[in-house]
C-alpha cells in the first residue's frame, strides 16, 4: 500500500474554498489544486485545507448528486435517500458512504457524529476522521444541504 503522502490521490482537483464551495484562485488569478498535506492561506487570514484526499471528501460529502457540473456523478442523493427523511443517523451513513465510496485515498470515514439536521432548512452537520488510504488520520467537518 503505498504511502499516505507520497501519493497524490486526486490530481487535477482544484482546492475549493469551504466556505463558499467554490474553486480557489489565487491573488494572481491561477487556480490552485491539490497537493499532499497542502495548506492554503487566503488573503482573508482564513486557512484552507489543500489536501489532496479531504478537499476530495469534503467535495464529495457537500454537494448533491448532478449538482457538480463537471460530473454529474459526484455527490450524494440526499433528498431521495438521506435529508429527505429527517433522520439524522440515516443521513450521516450515507454521507460517509458517498465519501468512502467515491474518493480517491480515502480508506475509511470513522467517529462520525451527527449535530443534527436544521429541520427548516434540511441542512446536516457532522464531524468524522478520515482515514487516508496508507495510514493517517485527519479531521472532517461537514456542513451538507441547500
Amino acid at each position: 500500500m503505498p504511502d499516505s503522502t507520497s501519493t497524490t490521490w486526486n490530481p487535477g482537483e482544484p482546492v475549493f474554498d469551504q466556505s463558499t464551495g467554490e474553486p480557489y484562485v489565487d491573488a494572481e488569478g491561477a487556480l490552485v489544486e491539490v497537493a499532499p498535506g497542502l495548506l492554503v492561506q487566503a488573503p482573508d487570514g482564513r486557512t484552507l485545507d489543500g489536501d489532496d484526499v479531504a478537499n476530495a471528501a469534503w467535495l464529495r460529502a457537500n454537494v448533491y448528486e448532478g449538482e457538480c457540473q463537471r460530473q454529474r456523478t459526484v455527490g450524494v442523493p440526499y433528498l431521495q435517500q438521506g435529508l429527505g427523511q429527517m433522520d439524522d443517523a440515516r443521513a450521516v451513513d450515507i454521507v460517509a458512504a458517498e465519501v468512502v465510496e467515491r474518493t480517491p485515498g480515502v480508506g475509511g470515514v470513522v467517529d462520525v457524529r451527527s449535530r443534527g439536521i436544521d429541520p427548516l432548512t434540511r441542512v446536516l452537520h457532522f464531524d468524522a476522521a478520515l482515514l487516508r488510504q496508507g495510514g493517517d488520520e485527519q479531521p472532517f467537518a461537514g456542513v451538507v444541504g441547500p
